[in-house]
């Protein structure tokens, strides 16, 4: 905008006078909004600081996850690893206390089968005893029938 006295004056000047002019503005809309600028400016860091913020704490996030599960992997393959030992250390205890009832029932049928023998042959012993004396009790009647048959009458 020029006045009607920058006008009157010489041509040659009036450019440059505008362009002092238009410079003039635009510092003066600069200072009016300086306020608006540094508003503006300040919000986009505190944008870019929640921004920076949010991914500090997916990074976090993540970092607690990979820790976690880690964590939980180490863990399962311990218990894994002791499920596994404890296993076959049972199954080894297994097969010792197999191996033992195996002898025991072993020498138990042993000696059910030494204890057999020895009733079974004092059986046999006391039947023999018996059959003999029964044999000779029988022998000594026959013999005592046969003598009293034969008229010898006589008894010791």
């Amino acid at each position: 905008m020029t006045t009607a006295v920058e006008a009157k004056q010489k041509p040659g000047k009036t450019k440059e006078r505008e362009q002092d002019g238009v410079k003039a503005d635009h510092a003066m809309q600069m200072q009016v909004d300086t306020p608006l600028a540094e508003l503006v400016t300040r919000a986009e860091k505190a944008y870019a600081a929640y921004m920076y913020a949010q991914q500090e704490v997916s990074r976090a996030y993540k970092v607690c996850y990979e820790e976690t599960e880690k964590a939980y992997k180490e863990t399962e393959q311990e218990a894994d690893m002791t499920y596994s030992q404890v296993l076959s250390s049972a199954g080894r205890e297994r097969q010792i206390a197999e191996k033992q009832a195996e002898e025991s029932y072993r020498r138990a049928l042993e000696k059910a089968s030494e204890a057999y023998q020895i009733k079974v042959a004092q059986a046999l012993e006391a039947r023999n005893t018996k059959v003999k004396e029964a044999w000779k009790a029988t022998k000594e009647v026959m013999e005592q029938s046969w003598s009293i048959f034969q008229g010898n009458g006589h008894t010791d």
